[in-house]
């Protein structure tokens, strides 16, 4: 082959790869634009883990907080992840691991207001937005076995397809029995990072476990766990905090009720059940410094310094506590906050809220379980199929055979290989405590994986600092306005939602 055939071949294998790449290039240029035409209907405003997001002939783009999800995305999660999308009309759906939810129809025009979402995969939570206030049957989720559309103006439901995944998670609710013949009195049901039990023999606690009368609880550095017990009570333990169940029994036969339990390290928050309602003698919680009893309450209380050595600070949110010490009894009403700084020290009442950071505990109050349910040994097996429950608000379940059954308030509903819909009555277990189905409101998470977005202030964990409040970052503190001549209180404390 002589040099001008060697030319010539070489110009004509570099015409060929510029066709090539110029072909692609075009090509890329029509998929970007195709899909800067298509419209935004949310975006990614919280992930942990990974996440994808593909339109029907694109490539999967790379999801990360604050990215656009667009109009016909097919929105993906693998293990271990799971991500919320805040969409335009300020709905707020929760995808759990591995899930697949394609974003079918979404408009919030006036008068077109449509939102159809296709969960293809694993299974989402979903809170609604002004497309249900105007319209709640336009708000739909589909699934291959059935339709659910949203009947009332808000709604917080959930829609999971099951396999044997959701039967395995069901029989993880109920460990093996501890060889022992106290009652269970209290179960988990909702934690993070590490919460122990048991003095000489401790285990490790996790969603659904039980806990037993006179145990002793302990939670590590940015842990908390949520307790539900048998009369209705729930306390939140917050991070590095100890506290003992002294003593708790209720509805045993041959014995008074009781609910008796010890702050020794961090701090608690309560909302009593029936005891606390109809039998309020019954409860008693003690520290080094007082002893508090209650109304029918809802309060949390916090070591200054600590346990052993320094005082509490005590806040009611609902009822009334009353305080009792070496200098006398006193009671605390809603909205107040009082300094117990002795065994001998009268409480130090304030109305100015404290200061709050490193707030990863729920709220007790923001937790809704069916505490009968929850107490019911039910491991039975959960068939395949469509589950759906629901939390506030009402949902109808269409099924692939055309009947319809409507879910109240904590109810849970299901549709199988047969394609009828049916009512299943209470939420079962393994939805009311997965801890993946996180309320698609980042000021509400709890489970397992906690926002990094939260406040990260400087200081240690369950500290009061009595003085000036200016000391504390300022931009994401919450307080009231009170008296100037009463100090103000600065508490770093675990609570998820916005401070009491």
């Amino acid at each position: 082959m002589n040099n001008r055939q060697l030319i010539v071949n070489s110009a004509q294998k570099k015409l060929k790869s510029l066709i090539i790449f110029s072909f692609i290039f075009v090509m890329a240029l029509f998929v970007s634009s195709a899909i800067a035409e298509t419209p935004v209907v949310g975006k990614v405003s919280f992930m942990v883990g990974e996440g994808t997001a593909k339109q029907e002939k694109g490539e999967p783009r790379v999801l990360k907080k604050q990215n656009a999800i667009l109009l016909g995305d097919i929105v993906t999660t693998p293990d271990d992840s799971y991500l919320i999308i805040l969409f335009v009309d300020g709905a707020g759906v929760t995808l759990r691991p591995n899930t697949r939810l394609h974003i079918k129809e979404y408009d919030n025009s006036s008068g077109d207001e449509i939102a159809v979402l296709e969960v293809l995969q694993g299974g989402i939570r979903t809170v609604t937005g002004e497309i249900a206030k105007k319209s709640p049957d336009k708000y739909r989720v589909l699934t291959d076995k059935a339709l659910v559309k949203a009947r009332e103006g808000y709604g917080d439901f959930s829609v999971r397809l099951c396999g044997d995944d959701c039967n395995e998670e069901n029989r993880k609710m109920f460990p093996p029995r501890m060889r022992t013949s106290l009652p269970v009195i209290a179960k988990v049901v909702a934690l993070k990072g590490d919460v122990v039990v048991g003095r000489r023999y401790k285990r490790r606690l996790e969603v659904g476990h039980s806990v037993y009368s006179t145990e002793h609880l302990v939670s590590a550095a940015d842990s908390f766990a949520h307790l539900q017990f048998r009369d209705g009570s729930s306390v939140s333990l917050q991070a590095e905090s100890a506290f003992d169940i002294v003593n708790y029994k209720f509805n045993e036969p041959g014995y008074k009720n009781v609910s008796a339990y010890k702050l020794i390290a961090g701090g608690l928050r309560f909302v009593t059940g029936l005891m606390g309602k109809k039998e309020p003698s019954a409860f008693s919680l003690t520290t080094r410094v007082v002893t508090i009893g209650v109304r029918g309450t809802d309060f949390s209380i916090n070591c200054s310094g600590g346990c052993d050595t320094g005082g509490v600070v005590t806040h009611v949110t609902e009822g009334g506590i009353t305080q009792q010490n070496q200098s006398g009894a006193y009671v605390l009403g809603a909205g107040l906050y009082s300094t117990i700084s002795s065994p001998q020290s009268a409480p130090v009442v304030s109305k100015v809220a404290p200061f709050f950071s490193n707030n990863i505990a729920p709220e007790p109050s923001k937790i809704k379980i069916d505490t009968q349910s929850l107490f019911t040994e039910d491991a039975s097996v959960v068939d395949a199929g469509a589950h759906i429950s629901t939390r506030i608000g009402s949902v109808e379940i269409i099924g692939r055979g055309g009947n319809s059954v409507t879910l109240g308030v904590n109810q849970s509903g299901y549709v199988g290989d047969s394609g009828l819909a049916q009512n299943s009555g209470s939420i079962r277990n393994f939805q009311s405590l997965d801890p993946m189905a996180i309320a698609p409101v980042p000021a509400t998470l709890v489970g397992k994986f906690m926002p990094s977005e939260m406040p990260d202030f400087a200081g240690s964990i369950n500290t009061i600092v009595i003085g000036d409040p200016s000391s504390v970052p300022s931009p994401t503190a919450d307080s009231t306005t009170g008296a100037t001549s009463v100090t103000s209180i600065v508490i770093q404390e675990q609570t998820i939602a916005t401070p009491y």
